[in-house]
């Protein structure tokens, strides 16, 4: 995920919190241009896979080449339809 694109089509990650660590499966949907406050870019889109409906939904674009996957958005949406929605504002120096 952030700063290592995928290899494949789809790829498992560990998450690593204060309760042990998580195994997450990723699949690669595609490319995307995104519009941000720090201006347009070519992105990588990838979602989590749910592990049934109760799950929530995790996708991540970032920029692939230029900006080693820097994370431009990330999109979070819980099992009752809460969500978060990053999107990159500025690129530090």
């Amino acid at each position: 995920m952030p700063f290592v694109p995928p290899k494949g089509k789809e790829y498992d990650v560990m998450r690593a919190d204060g309760r042990g660590l998580t195994p997450f499966r990723f699949t690669v949907v595609g490319t995307e241009k995104l519009a941000t406050p720090a201006g347009e870019m070519q992105t990588l889109h990838i979602a989590k896979l749910r592990d049934g409906p109760e799950d929530k939904s995790t996708e991540h674009s970032g920029s692939p080449r230029e900006r080693d996957f820097l994370p431009v958005r990330v999109l979070v949406v819980e099992k009752d339809g809460t969500s978060s929605d990053q999107v990159l504002t500025r690129i530090g120096k």
